[in-house]
């Protein structure tokens, strides 16, 4: 399996001054799987570096996360948001979707309680922890 990224710029608008907007369309996907952290107690090495035993792996990403499509909106100001992808085939409502991802690069008076709502998420704490 093959993992993908891909950007589809939906529309950009750019004066001659260098001003505008532009929305983009993101989406990805792991197939499944997860990238991995590896990590080794041996200060100093990398943990290509060491032998098996001496290192440990950890997936970073939960499942919900292995796969995704939204909107990336720049505006004119250079200001991030993130919307609903027009384009997505299901409606994936749940804690990691859209609004997830605008907590982090545009907060608004919902992005919060959306947060807490991720760290109270057993799922979400047992991969961090």
């Amino acid at each position: 399996s093959e993992t993908t990224f891909g950007v589809k710029i939906v529309e950009s608008i750019v004066d001659m001054a260098f001003d505008g907007t532009t929305q983009c369309e993101l989406h990805w996907d792991f197939q499944g799987v997860s990238p991995t952290l590896q990590v080794t107690d041996n200060v100093g090495l990398n943990p290509q570096e060491v032998c098996h035993e001496d290192r440990q792996q950890v997936p970073i990403l939960i499942s919900s996360l292995r796969q995704g499509r939204l909107n990336l909106n720049v505006s004119s100001v250079g200001g991030l948001t993130i919307t609903e992808a027009a384009t997505s085939r299901d409606d994936r409502v749940g804690l990691y979707d859209w609004k997830f991802f605008n907590a982090f690069v545009s907060p608004d008076e919902h992005s919060f309680d959306h947060m807490l709502q991720v760290l109270h998420d057993k799922r979400t704490m047992i991969k961090i922890l």
